[in-house]
């Protein structure tokens, strides 16, 4: 167990004017000269809300995204590989509309941040939708000038054993991931200066923390596994603090003493070699397969959760885990519990896959397959594993339906060097849309089947969920 597994983050995945016009590389056209092309020209307004809702530790703040910066815009196509297409105009309270669509399927594409999910392209025929989602902690944080440390002055930690760690967190502010430190001295019970800080602002787009403003600052000791032993990794101290206040460049300290958490017993199955079969039968060349299980907290899941107890496993057996973990974080965080994995392999593909479900169902539950990869995935008339050149800048990717389950959904993944674009439909083809390929430059994609009850990609496409399932299948490298 490493600390970076401690640290990794979880799973997956939003005013200004202008109006309806060609856009977006040579395969756009003019949104006045549309048609449709099996019905008629033109149909009523798209409409829709793109808001941002922060969740803090006591209340939830909405706030209108800034068009400016998050353009939407509706794509049209006219012709095999031709898009009109349309530009959103703000509203009221995060509304937005889109004139002069014509009526029929079409995709709605709106510009993310890495950090927000990336950009996403829905494909819908629904002429309302929801663009919001939802980030932890509170959006009125202070950024440091300089690099600014949090120290800790700590006691009452556990005897310090190779592979033990610290972790720092804290919810209430976005853009704090997880923090960690190994550097104390084994059979040691303190932690203070010497052995370095906390975490560290001002380096990163990390806010200073302020206890006057809600914030707690969470620091738990964690014990790696012991896999000769079959021991899980898990928490075994804590401690917390809402009275911190740093300052620019002086920074803070953290003074506590860490006490024990009361340890959790669940068990359940793992159906491991279920997951290895779908990845073997989709890449038989795999050098081995990796698979983990564990579960995570936080106001949000979907980015910087905290583990509350992981394990890795090279092997691909069945096993029956019955364990103990600790959770000392407030009741209100959501807590979810998952099954991941993939095949590492020479060729592609590379198949990955991830089952969740919320932590409370974990005890006597079955953590199996739930959806296998999608089959037939062509771009073109080109398999995608083969790769291949002259492809164009809107290539037409299909797949066949996966052997095991009905997705609800399927998620595209388009890669560059430099982007990530994600095309949700439910249907089993797409056309990539104007700007995400660009000439000359590479891509390759992955097709992720996905079964979730609750997020409907047409109509509120990053709606977050605790069950879910996807299993990926991805391409070889592609040019246009």
């Amino acid at each position: 167990m490493t600390l970076a597994r401690w640290m990794m983050v979880g799973c997956l995945a939003i005013g200004c004017g202008g109006s309806h016009g060609a856009s977006g590389g040579d395969a756009a056209g003019s949104g006045n000269d549309a048609k449709e092309l099996d019905g008629t020209v033109g149909g009523a307004d798209i409409t829709g809300t793109a808001v941002i809702h922060h969740v803090t530790e006591t209340t939830t703040i909405d706030t209108p995204v800034d068009l400016s910066s998050h353009p939407i815009t509706a794509y049209f196509e006219t012709s095999p590989g031709q898009f009109a297409s349309y530009t959103a105009v703000a509203t009221t309270n995060g509304g937005f509309s889109i004139a002069g669509v014509p009526a029929g399927p079409y995709a709605i594409a709106i510009v993310r941040s890495a950090a927000e999910g990336g950009t996403a392209y829905i494909e819908t025929a629904q002429r309302t939708i929801d663009l919001s989602w939802t980030e932890a902690g509170r959006i009125d944080g202070v950024e440091p000038t300089g690099a600014t440390e949090l120290d800790g002055l700590l006691s009452g930690l556990e005897a310090w054993q190779n592979g033990d760690a610290l972790i720092t967190t804290c919810d209430n502010l976005p853009g704090i991931p997880i923090h960690g430190t190994n550097m104390v001295v084994v059979d040691a019970t303190t932690f203070n200066s010497s052995n370095g800080p906390l975490m560290v602002s001002g380096t990163t787009t990390i806010p200073l923390i302020d206890g006057t403003k809600g914030d707690q600052v969470w620091v738990v000791q964690t014990r790696a596994p012991d896999y000769a032993s079959s021991e899980y990794g898990r928490i075994v101290k804590a401690a917390s603090s809402s009275s911190i206040v740093m300052e620019d460049q002086i920074g803070g300290t953290m003074s506590a003493t860490l006490a024990d958490v009361t340890q959790t017993a669940v068990t359940f199955t793992w159906k491991a070699e279920d997951f290895a079969s779908y990845a073997t039968a989709l890449a038989p060349d795999q050098v081995y397969v990796d698979q983990s299980w564990g579960a995570y907290a936080g106001l949000d899941v979907t980015r910087y959760p905290v583990t509350l107890f992981t394990y890795d496993a090279l092997s691909a057996a069945d096993a029956t885990p019955s364990f103990s973990y600790g959770d000392p974080y407030p009741s209100g965080w959501t807590r979810t519990a998952f099954a991941s994995g993939f095949a590492k392999t020479d060729v592609l593909p590379i198949p990955t896959w991830v089952v969740s479900e919320p932590l409370a169902s974990l005890n006597g539950s079955t953590l199996q397959p739930v959806v296998s990869p999608a089959t037939s995935v062509m771009l073109g008339t080109t398999p995608a594993f083969s790769g291949g050149t002259g492809v164009g800048l809107a290539p037409k990717i299909t797949w066949s339906a996966p052997a095991l389950g009905t997705p609800t959904s399927y998620d595209v993944v388009v890669w560059t060097a430099n982007t990530t674009t994600t095309i949700m439909t439910k249907a089993t083809s797409v056309t990539v849309p104007p700007g995400v390929l660009s000439a000359g430059n590479q891509f390759g994609f992955a097709v992720r089947a996905h079964v979730d009850a609750t997020r409907d990609p047409e109509v509120a496409p990053f709606a977050i969920d605790t069950t879910y399932a996807y299993f990926d299948v991805s391409s070889a490298w592609f040019t246009p």
